[in-house]
């Protein structure tokens, strides 16, 4: 167990992202600086094309992991270039794989270059329309179908789960000092015994399944006529497909009405119960996860006051509207904190204790 700083604190929110506005290359590093070169190098054999000009790349926001991010325009086309860190797969090469796969099976942008030693991607640039309804049902229904075509691919990625994961960024949050989003000792013993148990029901089997683990509404790139999922940073197999579901219903899915329709254009038809225990016990989970990453990628020692204490209605509408600059670090930390507490609400609840109770009948 990793020890703590501890705060209470009542509010609830939305965990999202939002891209900072753009930046031309010359701006930020001038024409020397190396992944700059590389780009343009890849670009240019790519393509059979001169060199690009820097005031045709522009540095956009790159995730999580610190990936390198940028938005090419070249004769009336736009592309994406990203170099990937591999900082949470732990292997550049697992996320070009997952990325080439994607292109391949058309769940993900066509792939012009892709480089697993560099880590460099060179990708059609799609437009993501923020203006569709991602909370309704009918954009539920598009985004189930590419979920069940990534979980039907079979290909040989990174073997690691969800609690991995967990105890990975648990770690890496101690050994830094940051200030974990936990209320006190009891409500993170509490945390830990239901992840301990969770973690060897669902170690009893299996699964060979890609699992993205990070479905927020920036990874999902949707307009009228397609929807991409893109960053392979965190895909890895090991896990169940609850895990993706949970994930993407905790980003996009505040009706519990539209839950079930959700699930049942996933699978073709009624989810079973076990199906609907492990989605109901990976909700929290996920929230968990996403949670202790922002509050490592916060990385602040104590508790600032410009941290926000929005409650939930308030702050979802404040995102919308980009009033709150989610690139601030106590905006980052106050996501954190009101994350678990959503987490922590919801392993609370009967519905979970009764899926647990299901899922503890799981065969060996």
């Amino acid at each position: 167990m990793i020890k703590i700083k501890f705060l209470t604190l009542s509010i609830t929110l939305i965990v999202s992202f939002l891209w900072v506005s753009p930046i031309t290359i010359s701006q930020v590093f001038g024409e020397l600086h190396p992944d700059i070169s590389l780009i343009k190098s890849a670009f240019s054999q790519t393509f059979n094309e001169s060199f690009l000009k820097d005031e045709q790349i522009t540095k956009m926001h790159g995730g999580v992991s610190g990936a390198q991010l940028f938005k090419i325009e070249y004769d009336g086309q736009n592309y994406v270039a990203r170099i990937g860190s591999g900082k949470i797969s732990g292997s550049i090469k697992n996320e070009i794989l997952a990325a080439e796969t994607a292109s391949k099976a058309n769940y993900g942008p066509d792939l012009y270059y892709s480089n697993p030693k560099t880590g460099l991607i060179i990708a059609r640039h799609i437009i993501n329309d923020h203006e569709i309804d991602r909370l309704g049902s009918v954009f539920h229904a598009r985004a189930a179908s590419v979920l069940r075509q990534l979980h039907q691919q079979s290909v040989s990625l990174t073997k690691k789960t969800l609690f991995q994961f967990l105890n990975e960024v648990e770690a890496d949050i101690q050994d830094a000092h940051f200030i974990t989003p936990f209320w006190s000792e009891k409500d993170q013993n509490f945390y830990e015994k239901q992840k301990n148990s969770l973690r060897e029901i669902f170690g009893k089997y299996t699964c060979n399944a890609p699992i993205h683990h990070d479905l927020n509404s920036f990874n999902i790139l949707a307009n009228q006529d397609e929807i991409k999922l893109i960053d392979w940073e965190t895909v890895t197999v090991g896990d169940d497909p609850a895990v993706d579901l949970a994930v993407f219903a905790n980003f996009h899915i505040f009706d519990k009405k539209l839950i079930l329709p959700f699930l049942q254009n996933y699978y073709g038809r009624e989810p079973t119960k076990m199906e609907l225990a492990k989605f109901t016990v990976m909700r929290p989970m996920g929230y968990m996860l996403h949670a202790l990453w922002i509050a490592k990628i916060a990385g602040l020692d104590s508790v600032p006051d410009t941290m926000p204490k929005f409650e939930y209605a308030v702050y979802e509408a404040k995102i919308k509207t980009r009033e709150i600059d989610l690139q601030k670090k106590p905006n980052q930390l106050g996501i954190a904190f009101s994350t678990i507490l959503e987490a922590l609400r919801l392993m609370r609840t009967q519905e979970f204790k009764d899926a647990v109770g299901i899922l503890s009948n799981l065969p060996s």
